[in-house]
């Protein structure tokens, strides 16, 4: 809010209590997952007749948190992956396709202009743009601030 306030916007990082707010929310938890999904998708639809590669992608969703409202986080991600041989084991040939560990940046654009939002009722409106809009207006000249969002998670391993 204080920053918000000085009207100076643009790109500041976030501190280790948006980053765990973030990460808290079942929003973001949702993105994780569906990434995760995602790749296990990519891993179901490896070649049967190659036994290591590399895989990248994106996925792009809304999230939201009490300190950001709604805002857009975007993951992309490149790994690489191996196959194990096919082993006869319960009457057929399986093989495990995974993932070493990697990385995946996440960044997000999120513009503070306390206007209402369409995914919220009235009072989650009133609670999370207009009041808190009235408060920043203190002191500030009322004017939309955009701000960067940076943040970044490791995955280990996924398998299909």
């Amino acid at each position: 809010m204080a920053h918000y306030r000085s009207g100076a916007g643009g790109t500041i990082p976030a501190n280790k209590l948006i980053d765990n707010e973030i990460k808290k929310d079942k929003s973001y938890k949702q993105l994780i997952n569906d990434m995760k999904a995602q790749i296990q998708n990519e891993l179901k639809a490896v070649s049967l007749t190659k036994t290591s590669g590399v895989g990248s992608n994106s996925i792009k969703e809304y999230c939201s948190c009490t300190t950001l409202g709604s805002y857009g986080l975007t993951a992309k991600y490149n790994y690489k992956w191996t196959a194990t041989a096919f082993k006869y084991g319960n009457g057929k040939y399986c093989r495990t396709v995974s993932t070493s560990p990697f990385t995946v940046p996440l960044s997000g654009y999120d513009i503070w202009d306390f206007e209402p939002n369409e995914g919220y009722g009235t009072i989650k409106n009133l609670l999370r743009e207009t009041i808190p809009g009235i408060i920043a207006s203190f002191r500030s000249n009322g004017k939309a601030k955009a701000f960067t969002i940076n943040i970044s998670f490791g995955i280990q391993s996924p398998k299909r």
